[in-house]
């Protein structure tokens, strides 16, 4: 979850949040894929009109409870 945290608002790269946890790729998108499901993470994909002129695949991951993702990454104060 301190990876997923890391990265909201980045494009999704699962090597790189398993190079963080230490876990293979499959593990880290079956947990992601569960984040998902309980409404933590929000997965949100490229939009263009064409499939096929879409020059960025990678869907963006976001963070959908703010508060958490903070203490998650230590972020206690406003400042």
């Amino acid at each position: 979850m301190k990876a997923a945290a890391l990265l909201a608002g980045e494009m999704l790269n699962l090597n790189t949040i398993s190079g963080i946890c230490g876990k293979d790729a499959k593990t880290v998108k079956a947990w992601l894929s569960v984040l998902e499901c309980s409404g933590l993470v929000y997965l949100l994909e490229p939009h263009y009109n064409s499939f096929n002129k879409r020059l960025v695949k990678t869907p963006k991951s976001c963070f959908l409870d703010t508060g958490l993702a903070c203490w998650l990454l230590g972020w206690n104060t406003p400042e």
